[in-house]
């Protein structure tokens, strides 16, 4: 029995990291081949973070994540994280957030935002092993806040995220998938992106590392930007006491 869970633990683990060799391999080819207006591009998500246990109901997280665009060789954007978590029970959590995150446009100049948002998730054991996650997130953004000028604006998200997660020994397998509406002031409110997701998630003496494969697709646009991105997470583990 032992060997065959380990046996089915390494077949999985190689096919994730094929495809997203494959991907990566093949994606910069048919990145150059853009026009003047970006229709497809790859970048890298890399962060590392702290997660300290307050009790067995309160949890905080800060992170640092930095992401890349232009065939991953142009820093997009800075992003520093800090998140309080509450566990009702096993099933539902309630989450906050604010995040400030020094961010380039399209005309490569820089903006200095601000972001908080609210979370509700719930998590659904199907079989050993084998879990559903949902969270739903409002998220704030505050663009240019703190440069005083008419580039000052705010826009929203409402985000519904559903997470399929396979635990196997020291790996959770996951395949997620994420529809963003937007709601700007003056504006219809539509959605605007969706992401799709796999990877893996380790468990160390220390604590977590996550990494994985993101496809994001923008909705509702005359030319929408087709987004790969690889994503690599550590996340040190603390506890009270």
């Amino acid at each position: 029995m032992w060997l065959r869970i380990q046996n089915n633990r390494k077949k999985i683990m190689k096919l994730v990291l094929k495809i997203i060799f494959i991907i990566c391999i093949g994606l910069p080819i048919s990145s150059w081949s853009q026009d003047i207006l970006t229709i497809r591009d790859i970048g890298v998500w890399a962060s590392v973070g702290v997660n300290y246990t307050i009790n067995t109901k309160w949890k905080t997280t800060l992170s640092q994540e930095f992401r890349t665009f232009d065939n991953a060789i142009k820093l997009k954007t800075s992003i520093t994280d800090l998140e309080l978590g509450y566990r009702i029970n096993r099933q539902f959590k309630l989450g906050t957030g604010l995040r400030y995150a020094y961010s380039r446009k399209s005309d490569y100049t820089f903006t200095n935002d601000i972001r908080y948002n609210v979370d509700f998730k719930y998590k659904l054991k199907l079989k050993k092993g084998l879990y559903l996650n949902y969270r739903f997130r409002f998220q704030q953004n505050h663009i240019n806040l703190f440069t005083y000028i008419s580039d000052l604006k705010k826009k929203s998200n409402a985000r519904n995220r559903l997470h399929i997660e396979y635990v196997l020994n020291k790996h959770s397998l996951f395949f997620a998938t994420e529809l963003f509406r937007e709601y700007i002031t003056y504006k219809k409110p539509r959605f605007n992106n969706v992401r799709l997701s796999i990877g893996d998630k380790v468990k160390t003496k220390l604590g977590n590392i996550k990494y994985g494969l993101l496809f994001e697709h923008e909705l509702n646009r005359e030319h929408p930007l087709n987004l790969f991105i690889l994503k690599f997470n550590y996340t040190f583990k603390y506890k009270y006491g």
